[in-house]
């Protein structure tokens, strides 16, 4: 049995500022769809990271995503695969 998938907090450097970054998994039995929370002028801006059909986690909506947070996308894929 593998084990369950869990919420997990991880920091990042975000203009300039080391920021508590949360991962929320949508399934908790695979690793296939997270809500990453990230403190933002103050308050939690949600994106979403999903499985593509190539195995890899990318955010999903990327024309409503800032750029700033774009340039995290290897960085949160790292973050999943390693949790």
């Amino acid at each position: 049995m593998s084990p369950k998938v869990t919420r997990f907090s991880k920091s990042f450097i975000i203009e300039e500022t080391e920021q508590l970054v949360e991962f929320h998994p949508v399934n908790t039995a695979y690793k296939q769809l997270y809500q990453i929370y990230i403190p933002l002028a103050g308050k939690p801006y949600r994106i979403h990271m999903q499985k593509n059909d190539q195995g890899r986690f990318e955010i999903a909506a990327k024309d409503q995503v800032p750029a700033h947070i774009l340039e995290l996308e290897n960085e949160f894929e790292a973050a999943i695969i390693q949790s």
